[in-house]
């Protein structure tokens, strides 16, 4: 099926170990175990987004930082230092005593997030620029680097029923060890192919402007849906964790192949119509899942919302805008959007599921895929695409 796209020659298999090894640390569901943990140390669902919204705006300053420092640094050093990072944080949570701790640990966390996302992306698209299939290397990265987390929902329910919701940060915590030594064994060297587009001052182009806003409303809604589904199926629907982990397992089975069909699509189909067909599916998943309570059918819907990713076109999307130097700085800045999507995102949706109750909360996240879809609506209507966008 992917004869015509894939050139095995310049597969990028540097990103692809680089990928593998990060993949560890997704056997922890940190979006599912950390809402929970506060919740056991007496916070409230405000106090939670609130956590999360705190630790969202220090990952948006750490990809920014981090995009300088990868276009200055390269790619290695800032991957070493966000799995170092990652590390500690989990130490810190698995010894948490209340919500202050959380929060520190939460901010540095996020914070290791932003470091590796910016290292990882910008690696890859140095691999794979000037390909005619770019979208779907982006699938297969980031396919590799979330395939652990197909389990990782049983897996940290298994533990947080067993042995208690700060286990699974303690295994994280041995898990951040062992990336940092598989990551000592991988190469990583800076791609030789010449760059096409030399003019990183696009960034202030309408097409990027409007990618960046549209990626603000994602993930307004994105951010907000493991916590408010957490809280959600455990305290209004009376279910534990480990009924919530088999809720997510389809999900995470539906993402292990997502990301390389999402990114083929977009290499079919073009980026932008292929990021408004993410927008519809969510929106429908959104709006219906309030009105799921058996666990099958929340299971269903919950797989249809992964059902297809907006990380591959939009990777792929950006890397044809910037030149490989400034990729950094590129992928830093649309991550500057998804950050301030996490933290609006989940302390809004709370104080709407505090006042107006879960459901609208819910809908108030399909809002914001709506708006999503229809800004990228605007710019296929108003822009002809470039580069590797169709």
């Amino acid at each position: 099926m992917f004869n015509e796209h894939f050139d095995l020659d310049r597969l990028p298999l540097a990103a692809l170990k680089v990928s593998l090894a990060l993949s560890l640390l997704t056997l922890i569901n940190y979006g599912m175990a950390l809402p929970a943990l506060v919740a056991s140390l007496g916070g409230t669902v405000l106090v939670v987004g609130s956590v999360l919204s705190l630790a969202a705006f220090f990952r948006a300053v750490s990809r920014v930082f981090a995009g300088f420092l990868r276009d200055r640094l390269g790619d290695r050093p800032v991957l070493f230092l966000a799995a170092a990072m990652r590390g500690l944080a989990f130490t810190l949570l698995a010894f948490s005593q209340d919500v202050r701790q959380v929060a520190l640990a939460a901010v540095l966390f996020s914070s290791s997030q932003g470091f590796e996302s910016i290292a990882l992306l910008s690696f890859t698209a140095s691999q794979t620029v000037g390909s005619s299939a770019t979208s779907t290397f982006f699938g297969l990265v980031l396919t590799v680097r979330m395939l652990p987390g197909t389990l990782s929902s049983v897996f940290t329910g298994f533990l947080a029923k067993t042995f208690g919701v700060k286990s699974v940060f303690a295994a994280g915590m041995l898990l951040s060890v062992a990336v940092l030594a598989a990551l000592s064994k991988v190469e990583i060297r800076s791609s030789k192919h010449p760059s096409k587009i030399e003019n990183a001052g696009r960034v202030l182009k309408f097409e990027y402007m409007i990618l960046w806003l549209s990626t603000l409303f994602l993930f307004m809604a994105v951010t907000s849906f493991a916590p408010l589904l957490t809280l959600w199926v455990t305290r209004e629907l009376g279910y534990d964790l480990a009924i919530l982990g088999l809720v997510l397992f389809p999900q995470s089975l539906v993402a292990l192949f997502s990301r390389v069909y999402s990114g083929y699509i977009a290499d079919k189909l073009g980026s932008l119509k292929s990021l408004i067909l993410v927008g519809l599916v969510r929106f429908a998943a959104f709006f219906l899942i309030p009105y799921a309570s058996a666990p099958l059918l929340l299971a269903a819907l919950v797989a249809l919302r992964g059902s297809l990713m907006a990380g591959p076109p939009r990777n792929a999307y950006i890397a044809s805008l910037f030149n490989r130097k400034s990729y950094g700085k590129a992928y830093g800045a649309v991550g500057v959007a998804q950050d301030m999507g996490g933290i609006v995102g989940p302390l809004a949706s709370s104080l709407i599921a505090e006042v107006w109750g879960f459901k609208a909360a819910f809908h108030f996240m399909a809002l914001c895929v709506a708006i999503y879809a229809s800004l990228l609506l605007l710019l296929l209507k108003e822009n002809k695409p470039t580069g590797l966008v169709r």
